[in-house]
């Protein structure tokens, strides 16, 4: 099974790909929601968010092309802690700009500000 990301009872996993070998393009929804067999309360639905991502660079298309979720938790997760590690150094002097994330903005800030753990679902 697919590698996803585990906060607490909840999971952020990949839910759907589209993949344009035309254009070498893909598009993928993770999405986060309660972890399978939780008991969650009466909102089960309004917990579920989505992220929506837009692969079209070579270097990522290649390493997603004709696999499944794994590279592309990997890939997130190396940004996450790229992203964390110049958030925790980053000395404001009002000359060097603010670090922020360089692929899938919203998904890496999301988990940047979560404990998370990677987990095999099986």
């Amino acid at each position: 099974m697919p590698k996803m990301f585990q906060i607490g009872n909840y999971l952020l996993r990949e839910s759907t790909r589209q993949l344009d070998r035309d254009n070498n393009t893909a598009q993928i929804t993770m999405t986060y929601e309660p972890k399978f067999n939780e008991l969650v309360g009466y909102q089960r639905n309004s917990l579920i968010q989505k992220f929506f991502l837009l692969i079209d660079t070579d270097e990522t298309w290649k390493a997603i092309k004709d696999s499944g979720a794994d590279p592309l938790v990997d890939i997130i997760d190396a940004e996450v802690q790229r992203y964390r590690i110049e958030k925790n150094n980053f000395v404001d002097d009002g000359i060097t700009p603010a670090p922020y994330p360089l692929i899938f903005y919203e998904v890496v800030e999301f988990l940047a500000s979560q404990d998370y753990t990677i987990i095999d679902m099986e």
